[in-house]
């Protein structure tokens, strides 16, 4: 199918769901959370225009948790197929309605995926502090789509039991810059296929 034909067929059904929008309850909206057309789309069966796969790498211990600047590594897998949307404008973090970019620190160039996707692969540095809060990540296509949701993050689950206990335990978790060689070390370690 071609990009313009996926493009009407996006239109349809975002059409169909907004008139099914209509003839729900207020209260029953309420209750439910909100989707983007493309995670809509994927579940009736379309192929999404664009999504977003993410991965989060935590420091190994204590020692790298302070050289690595209290971050985590973030990575982004963005596949689009539309070109002009690749690669992401921004990436940032959105706490009591505050915009808080993340620092990008590697992006790879576009690759063809076998279903006409073009996917892009980028590093981003995630202050851990966030992911303790109330908080989302989000993203901006180089197109018009803007404010794409990633991942979201809760006070009362905090990290959860996959995070190391000295990123949980640190009260005073502020983040500062990291430092090179080990961001360096931790991307070899931790992303081969990427960095060597």
């Amino acid at each position: 199918m071609e990009v313009d034909a996926r493009v009407r067929v996006m239109r349809k059904v975002g059409a169909a769901l907004a008139l099914v929008g209509l003839c729900v309850s207020p209260v029953a909206m309420a209750r439910t959370p909100v989707r983007g057309i493309d995670e809509v789309a994927k579940d009736l069966g379309f192929e999404a225009t664009r999504g977003i796969d993410d991965d989060i790498c935590f420091p190994a211990d204590s020692d790298e948790y302070e050289a690595l600047g209290k971050n985590a590594i973030l990575k982004i897998n963005a596949f689009s197929v539309i070109s002009a949307e690749l690669p992401l404008k921004s990436v940032y973090i959105i706490q009591n309605g505050i915009r808080y970019p993340l620092h990008r620190i590697a992006i790879f160039d576009k690759q063809s995926s076998d279903s006409d996707r073009l996917v892009q692969t980028s590093f981003y540095l995630l202050p851990i502090h966030f992911m303790k809060v109330n908080s989302e990540i989000f993203a901006d296509y180089g197109g018009a789509r803007k404010n794409f949701r990633i991942r979201r993050f809760s006070a009362k689950i905090g990290l959860g039991s996959a995070a190391p206990a000295f990123a949980w335990l640190d009260e005073y978790d502020a983040e500062a810059d990291a430092d090179p060689k080990a961001l360096g070390r931790v991307l070899a370690r931790e992303y081969s296929s990427y960095f060597k």
